[in-house]
């Protein structure tokens, strides 16, 4: 539990507390120490020239050890005269107490020394009260920790959760509302950087054949088969999105038209070469494909991109199928119009 960061705000507050009670109970050393298993080290100390000790000192913590013993024991040590001085800069006397976070885990100790023999008996209720003061200032710490770690695990929830909501449940690859959200932001973000990129429908060539050949369990293999064939082929940038049923789109982000269409080029080539494998059947199927291409100043819209890859997707299904088409000016012009 000692991994807990103490802030400064709370060492600030000790200090001024341990120079209190050394002032009030009129000692030479008052101190806080944190502990672990071997060691116990002064995290904070009252400021006076008669206290020897120093920040960050580590102080005997064997089975004799004063703070051992207040660990071990879990309660209130007394001594009014050490048998050893000579270890703890020849103080004299010693009253210490354990300080335990909430869950019962001690964090370390509060330590009083004298260079004089003496007993506490008069000043115990001012020492335990600052015990106690010191003991909530832990619970602070430890539930501002918990309210982050549940900050936190809400968070991933929420991270988790959207992720899961954003995704085809089928194939893995993002659903039509997520991939219209990251269209809209990578409009706004090329628009910015006077910048280009692709959207693409890309539609699964007699779809409907292989689902009444085969079975509708043989369809949704080709699905899954495609979305891992052109998530292997393109970018980690681009996004892959069923929209429905057999037609899918894909944003690629700062892609030119050339480039897009020789990529688009090698998915087809891939995906016709490259059966599914199903119940010892090698189905082989194609793609059509629908190019468009956002440019700073002649598209304003994400809806007109989808119209104008639709038209030439339209375009490819009636040129023969398997095939890219790259949409035209004129699809872009009619496109604006709304005229898909």
């Amino acid at each position: 539990m000692n991994f807990l960061r103490i802030p400064t705000e709370i060492i600030d507050s000790w200090q001024g507390t341990l120079n209190l009670i050394a002032q009030l109970m009129q000692v030479s050393a008052c101190m806080i120490t944190s502990v672990s298993s071997k060691t116990c080290t002064v995290k904070v100390l009252n400021q006076s020239n008669d206290n020897p000790f120093l920040l960050k000192e580590r102080l005997p913590f064997n089975k004799d050890g004063l703070c051992r013993q207040v660990v071990d024991t879990n309660r209130k040590l007394v001594i009014e005269s050490l048998d050893e001085p000579e270890l703890y800069h020849e103080m004299k006397c010693y009253l210490g107490v354990p300080l335990h976070w909430p869950d019962g885990q001690i964090y370390g100790t509060l330590s009083l020394m004298d260079t004089q023999s003496r007993s506490f008996d008069e000043e115990m209720a001012i020492f335990d009260h600052f015990h106690q003061l010191i003991e909530f200032q832990l619970a602070l710490v430890y539930e501002q920790d918990q309210h982050e770690h549940a900050l936190i695990a809400i968070d991933r929830y929420q991270q988790q959760h959207k992720e899961l909501t954003s995704r085809d449940a089928l194939t893995g690859a993002y659903n039509r509302r997520a991939l219209q959200e990251l269209a809209i932001a990578e409009l706004s973000r090329t628009t910015r950087k006077a910048g280009c990129f692709a959207l693409v429908l890309l539609d699964v060539d007699h779809f409907k054949q292989i689902n009444d050949e085969y079975s509708n369990t043989a369809g949704d293999a080709v699905l899954k088969h495609l979305v891992m064939s052109l998530e292997g082929m393109l970018r980690q940038s681009d996004f892959v999105s069923r929209f429905g049923g057999e037609e899918f789109c894909l944003l690629m982000p700062e892609m030119d038209a050339t480039k897009a269409y020789y990529i688009l080029e090698r998915v087809r080539k891939r995906i016709l070469s490259k059966p599914v494998e199903y119940n010892g059947h090698s189905i082989y199927y194609t793609v059509s494909i629908g190019l468009s291409l956002f440019e700073t100043g002649m598209i304003s819209t994400v809806e007109e991109l989808l119209n104008m890859a639709e038209s030439a997707l339209h375009e490819a299904k009636q040129g023969g199928r398997n095939k890219v088409v790259v949409a035209t000016l004129d699809a872009q012009e009619e496109a604006a119009y709304g005229v898909f």
